[in-house]
């Protein structure tokens, strides 16, 4: 949380994330598999490669149906 403004950063954030999640409920209801990636985390690239390959490794579905448990993918 930034230390300047915190009655304008702490309702903008909260907002940002709850649109956030909106949108992604709505893209995973498409059928679309969704990963975010904040840009304090590209310094650790293990972690982004690590992240990415469990979404684009993972198994597809059909719209509308749950999302499957992620498997365990070897890099």
């Amino acid at each position: 949380m930034p230390s300047s403004r915190p009655e304008y950063w702490q309702p903008k954030l909260h907002g940002n994330v709850a649109r956030d999640q909106k949108a992604q409920q709505e893209l995973r209801a498409q059928g679309w598999r969704v990963l975010t990636v904040w840009e304090c985390e590209l310094p650790n690239e293990e972690l982004v490669k690590r992240r990415s390959r469990r979404i684009l490794n993972g198994p597809s579905r059909p719209p509308g149906q749950p999302a499957a448990a992620s498997r365990q993918v070897d890099a």
